[in-house]
């Protein structure tokens, strides 16, 4: 199976929670279910354009490329306000109901849920740009990217005017150009040679950018999912099986049972490394289940006041890891 947003993380373990972050931007891709077509005339792309729109207005999205193929579709879009999964679902499922009346049919059009990559904008913007634009190329559906009506590229290259829905100031932005040139540099930038796949230099599954940018935002989501209750792991991938990483860890917690600091610095492991329940965590350290919530806010709250504590976790969390991985 060749590289793309479908095969990535295709390891048989779930990819990491997706979590919406005002301001930040997205290449976002959604695919016919069994690959089957989701436009059957170009009335579908004209209604799918329109419901496009709506959404960019009515979730406060600023898009900024797009590109619409007969069984699946490109965005790249801007969330100034954390808006990507309401407004996925508002533009999926409006459009599925007008699809599914006009052609008589029911179920779903879509493949699962849609697939979204949180890209740095400052190294990947405009090289996403350029790969939304030459899609139907690639597609061996036209020979330029001009000759493709349904999408971004012939606003952005100064070659019509943008729909109201498209954000193509930023053409300018990139290449710091007044209006009437910035569409021909847009333009021959698209037409140099290049092998420009996000797909190959996507980090922790879902993002697209450098280490600094990938361990900032995985910063955030941690968090963010802890405030919800959401085992941190789930944010950076699973490169460990989390069944093996749960019986190291449990075998570290007996070696000191009456260690109750020890004690909760495991129960953060259990959630981080092995994506244990709290029922889990309970089992393993030998509390209730809500005392192994207690156990985890107790151990937070004393790494935030002590950094040693912090050092000692990093310490386990290696010890743990290392000795799966050894092993």
């Amino acid at each position: 199976m060749g590289s793309g947003p479908f095969s990535v993380g295709r390891s048989g373990v779930s990819r990491p929670l997706r979590l919406d972050y005002p301001g930040a931007l997205w290449h976002v891709t959604a695919r016919g279910n069994e690959r089957r077509p989701i436009y059957r005339d170009p009335e579908d792309y004209t209604a799918f354009s329109e419901v496009l729109g709506q959404t960019v207005s009515r979730y406060r999205w600023r898009l900024l490329a797009y590109v619409l193929m007969p069984n699946h579709y490109h965005l790249v879009v801007e969330t100034p306000v954390a808006s990507l999964s309401r407004g996925m679902r508002q533009l999926g499922g409006v459009y599925t109901q007008r699809f599914n009346r006009k052609w008589s049919r029911c179920g779903h059009l879509f493949q699962g849920r849609f697939f979204s990559l949180h890209v740095e904008r400052e190294t990947h913007l405009l090289e996403l740009g350029r790969y939304v634009a030459l899609n139907p190329v690639r597609a061996k559906l036209v020979k330029r990217p001009e000759e493709w009506g349904w999408g971004s590229y012939r606003a952005l290259a100064g070659l019509e005017p943008p729909p109201d829905f498209l954000a193509a100031e930023w053409v300018r932005e990139g290449f710091e150009s007044r209006r009437t040139t910035a569409g021909r540099a847009f333009a021959e930038f698209v037409r140099r040679p290049n092998d420009y796949e996000p797909w190959t230099r996507v980090r922790h599954q879902v993002y697209l950018g450098g280490e600094s940018f990938c361990s900032d935002r995985l910063d955030q989501a941690r968090r963010a999912g802890a405030r919800r209750g959401v085992p941190a792991r789930q944010f950076r991938g699973l490169a460990v099986a989390p069944e093996d990483v749960l019986a190291r860890v449990v075998a570290v917690a007996a070696e000191a049972p009456e260690d109750r600091r020890r004690r909760n610095l495991v129960a953060v492991l259990l959630r981080d490394e092995a994506l244990a329940t709290w029922a889990e965590v309970g089992r393993a350290v030998d509390l209730s289940e809500e005392g192994a919530r207690s156990a985890v806010r107790a151990a937070h709250a004393a790494i935030a006041s002590d950094p040693r504590l912090r050092q000692e976790l990093e310490a386990l969390r290696a010890e743990v890891l290392g000795q799966h991985t050894a092993g």
